[in-house]
């Protein structure tokens, strides 16, 4: 009973940490010292923060013209698929630009107090939870970029927008508590010019129970989505195409929602900043991981809107043709069997294959880079990866050290990453014909049997 009314008093005294008078006196000073010495930095961050309040007003609208032209052949192009892109993040980088820039600023003033660098963290983390929900919010709107462009399944996109409306509200103010009560731990996503050192036991007891009521919320979120038994699902199990999710249901929906219930597990079993570190790498792994599958289906967008595009003027090509055939057959009385051959004389080329090697190429890709961005982000973590750099080959490479080429051995790391390397070229070169007939030859003024040439000279080579 003690235990507890000292955790209580410990909370309440942590709570009341933050409106200190002599800690907001600090901030004050500290915020109002930051255009003398950081102008630069200040005036494109107040430039930006206008610029976005002046375009959040369109971008709703723009956002809708974008999903408009995507509906007719005629009017249908890639470039309304970066534009949409680019109202998503307009709509969404105005208030994470004006938390995440003024903690920036405050955290990296040189003369900012401690207690002004953990409302500095507070400030970054609150910005960044923002961005990643609100991007969600946005993203999955009905007109928004990922059911109209990508084509994201409406049901996975309207569970996502739903989830990331009730998080918003409850989880920003717990990121602000959860990141103040652990500015001293290491993160790439906070930012602070010095290391701080906190000794305040209530400061730490409110960042634990922020962190801890944070992570069993975004449990609750994963569970509600991509539960068996939930809407997602049940229309996954329906179409041919995410009929692998259901399949494979329990191999990652376990994972995924084991490991923010066991990062509140070791911040309750005294594992607190370690716990904090593990979960802002997640972090990064979520962002490189979304980043990389949004930015592979706006490739497969791009293949789908020149695939489209061909096929279209292709059909148009061959009915002026037949339209052509048919006077001259009226004119010359040429019999039937001489029109059909003038007719096919010239090959076609088949779209549906070169649709398939392009997108068997983004997919590799997309997978190779995947697995070395993963690499990239958890090498010096996990052991099993940093062993890999340990492991030296009888064979001697050269390296730039400090400017001077030098002979190193060879890592098992490296072997690794130019076989995958290696792989990828070759598996590229192979679809060679397929890329440059979707990018360069449609481009070009040539006749259908010249780009046909062209493409088999390519693959032969």
């Amino acid at each position: 009973y003690k235990r507890q009314l000292q955790r209580i008093s410990q909370l309440v005294h942590g709570l009341a940490w933050f409106v200190d008078i002599d800690n907001v006196n600090r901030l004050g000073r500290d915020l109002a010292a930051v255009p003398a010495s950081q102008t630069t930095a200040f005036g494109l961050w107040l430039l930006g923060f206008l610029a976005l309040t002046l375009l959040r007003r369109r971008a709703p609208q723009g956002l809708r013209r974008c999903a408009e032209v995507t509906v007719k052949v005629r009017t249908d192009r890639f470039s309304a698929t970066l534009a949409a892109l680019m109202h998503t993040l307009v709509m969404v980088a105005w208030l994470p630009w004006l938390l995440i820039g003024l903690g920036l600023l405050l955290g990296q003033s040189a003369t900012a107090s401690t207690s002004s660098l953990v409302y500095a963290a507070g400030l970054q983390s609150v910005g960044q939870t923002i961005l990643f929900l609100g991007f969600f919010l946005h993203l999955c709107r009905p007109d928004g970029l990922a059911v109209t462009h990508l084509e994201w399944h409406p049901v996975l996109c309207k569970q996502i927008a739903r989830q990331a409306a009730w998080l918003i509200p409850i989880v920003t103010p717990l990121s602000f508590f959860a990141a103040a009560g652990s500015a001293t731990v290491p993160s790439g996503c906070i930012r602070i010019s010095s290391s701080l050192q906190i000794d305040d036991a209530n400061l730490v007891s409110v960042g634990l129970l922020a962190f801890a009521t944070q992570m069993l919320l975004l449990a609750i979120a994963v569970y509600r989505i991509w539960r068996r038994q939930g809407l997602v699902m049940q229309a996954f199990g329906e179409t041919g195409e995410h009929a692998k999710w259901l399949s494979y249901h329990l191999l990652w929906f376990g994972p995924a929602l084991l490991v923010p219930v066991a990062l509140v597990a070791a911040a309750i079993l005294g594992y607190f900043y370690s716990a904090v570190f593990l979960a802002s790498v997640a972090g990064e792994t979520l962002w490189f991981v979304v980043s990389a599958v949004i930015a592979r289906d706006i490739l497969f967008r791009w293949l789908y809107v020149t695939q489209r595009r061909l096929r279209f003027e292709e059909a148009l090509r061959y009915r002026e043709e037949q339209n052509r055939l048919r006077q001259e057959d009226a004119e010359t009385s040429d019999s039937p069997v001489d029109s059909v051959i003038n007719a096919i004389e010239e090959a076609k080329v088949n779209y549906n294959q070169l649709g398939q090697d392009v997108r068997s190429l983004v997919q590799l890709g997309f997978t190779l880079s995947l697995i070395m961005g993963l690499w990239w982000i958890w090498h010096d973590i996990l052991p099993a990866f940093s062993v890999l750099d340990r492991v030296q080959l009888p064979i001697t490479t050269s390296k730039i050290i400090d400017g001077i080429a030098q002979d190193v051995p060879l890592t098992l790391s490296d072997m690794i990453a130019g076989l995958l390397l290696g792989g990828l070229a070759l598996f590229a070169a192979m679809k060679v014909p397929a890329v440059l007939e979707l990018t360069v030859l449609q481009r070009l003024p040539l006749s259908r049997a010249s780009r046909y040439a062209v493409t088999t000279m390519t693959q032969g080579s």
